[in-house]
């Protein structure tokens, strides 16, 4: 600065006047004024007033910067950008000061030109912006050019007529084909590079009329839990049609080992840590504090809505592999809806556990045991909002975990009894799904599958055929569970609170505890923390 007031002004600063401000007093800035021959004087003590024109000028920049920031609604976050704003807009504004000239005006002797600034036309703080993606270049002509396109679609036409894909029939009369055309897709790895160009021909759907060619559309989605009942099925045989060994999948790592297949989301985890800037925090030993309660914390000092949603959203994405965070995650996203700063930073210690165990994931081990098992647990009156309670369960598939959940009850219960047995009932519920599954697999299992509870009055009031005025509000699930149980599909054995595993799907855990659970339901971290 002293350069270019000297180079572009011809005017040597002589004194330097400021506050009692520590940032003024250090040996650096003592040095280059005394080298630069310039005197150092500074106000006395509380009388901002022998250093008027800077603390008004400061006044006057903070004013315009929190006008900027309400007006706009912009996040706090963007707070140096706003000061930075208001700089350039107040130095570009007449002033009657000035005689109604701009301080850039009278600096350098003329307008400066604001459509040109940084060669960008000028637009309002605040306003929405969107990122320009570029595109990959990958259209009909581009086969013609890359070889990688050509062999793509070389590869697709063999797998298609290996597969027997068409039929040749005589066109009706009257009726015209469906047409086809090429899409192209490019396969990453896990860390980000690419793995094969792939190409597939596609009918032109579009082409054809509701009502003459077709009456109705289905679009089958998996869901996580099937993906997992199907990882467990294959940590016997690791090749997956004609692609080789899985590694990546919707974002989730595979890795084979004599043991079985162990999935994980380690970039994933690391990607979000970049993200949140937390890539050398100090990680946390669990997800959840279980000394704190989150509240709604009204009183608290609101955040930006839509990152707190972003960043939960990711955390949800990210549980499909992770249920040592499925509670955690469970409760920030109950205040999605108003997020505070203590519910910030609830998620962001969330964050902070996973930088300690990026690489933790599922291992599938190989056996030929197909039992079912599930444990449920619940925990009476939790929240501390609507004092609803959280239903939690984990289901095993040959002693691998494969399916669980962490969720909120939707009615107020009476005792920790009544919902105990709405968790039983939901349990059961995933044991007769996981059931099915298997069947159109092929596997047979037909032993009684069992769910483990840790509430003896909910066991007695599911083998008990007497209707009580006590448990009359839940008959639907009495009967339901009754019903299961006389058939002979579920049995009920009673587990001590020490091996309910479960129990880290419904509360926050200290260490030991936490620690003990996630290494009986097969979680194993094969990297070291980053």
């Amino acid at each position: 600065f002293v350069s270019m007031i000297k180079n572009q002004f011809g005017v040597n600063i002589k004194k330097l006047r400021s506050d009692n401000a520590k940032d003024y007093f250090n040996h650096t800035l003592n040095f280059f004024c005394q080298k630069e021959g310039i005197i150092h004087e500074s106000s006395c003590v509380h009388t901002p007033q022998q250093n008027g024109i800077a603390e008004r000028k400061n006044g006057h920049l903070l004013d315009q910067t929190r006008a900027l920031i309400f007006q706009n609604n912009v996040p706090k976050i963007f707070w140096g950008e706003a000061v930075l704003t208001a700089t350039y807009l107040i130095n570009r504004l007449p002033s009657t000061i000035l005689s109604s000239k701009s301080p850039m005006e009278v600096l350098k002797s003329f307008y400066p030109h604001i459509t040109h600034t940084n060669n960008h036309q000028p637009r309002i703080f605040g306003c929405v912006s969107f990122v320009h993606v570029h595109s990959n270049g990958r259209g009909k002509l581009d086969a013609l050019i890359d070889k990688n396109w050509k062999q793509a679609m070389e590869l697709e036409m063999e797998a298609l007529e290996k597969n027997n894909t068409w039929k040749l029939v005589t066109l009706p009369p009257g009726k015209k084909p469906v047409g086809c055309k090429w899409v192209y897709t490019v396969k990453y790895r896990a860390d980000g590079t690419i793995e094969r160009y792939k190409a597939r021909l596609v009918a032109k759907g579009f082409t054809q009329t509701y009502g003459v060619d077709y009456l109705e559309t289905f679009a089958p989605v998996a869901k996580m839990n099937t993906v997992r009942v199907i990882f467990q099925c294959l940590a016997k045989e690791f090749e997956i049609k004609t692609l080789g060994k899985l590694k990546y999948f919707l974002g989730i790592e595979g890795a084979h080992s004599k043991k079985g297949i162990f999935i994980s989301q380690q970039k994933y985890i690391t990607d979000l840590l970049k993200e949140t800037g937390k890539t050398a925090c100090k990680p946390a030993s669990t997800p959840v504090d279980p000394n704190i309660k989150l509240g709604s914390a009204e009183e608290d000092v609101a955040v930006d809505k839509e990152m707190y949603q972003r960043l939960v959203g990711k955390l949800i994405y990210l549980s499909h592999t992770r249920p040592d965070i499925a509670f955690a995650v469970s409760l920030v996203s109950q205040f999605m809806h108003q997020p505070k700063e203590a519910h910030l930073q609830a998620a962001l210690r969330i964050v902070q556990y996973l930088k300690g165990t990026p690489g933790r994931g599922i291992l599938f081990k190989r056996n030929k045991n197909v039992s079912l098992e599930a444990y449920t647990d619940a925990d009476y009156a939790g929240s501390v909002v609507d004092r609803r309670s959280t239903t939690g369960y984990c289901t095993f598939l040959g002693g691998n975990l494969v399916t669980w959940k962490s969720k909120k009850q939707s009615v107020v219960a009476r005792s920790s009894a009544e919902v105990e047995f709405r968790a039983m009932a939901q349990g059961i519920c995933e044991l007769l799904w996981l059931k099915i599954i298997l069947e159109d697999l092929r596997i047979k299992w037909d032993e009684p599958m069992r769910l483990y509870c840790d509430n003896k009055s909910a066991i007695s009031i599911a083998h008990n055929p007497v209707q009580h005025d006590r448990t009359k509000h839940i008959e639907v699930d009495r009967h339901f569970i009754k019903e299961k149980l006389d058939s002979g599909l579920i049995c009920t054995p009673y587990v001590s609170a020490q091996d309910q595993l479960a129990d880290i799907l419904t509360k926050g855990l200290n260490s030991s505890n936490f620690e003990r659970i996630i290494s009986k339901l097969g979680m194993e971290n094969t990297y070291s923390p980053a």
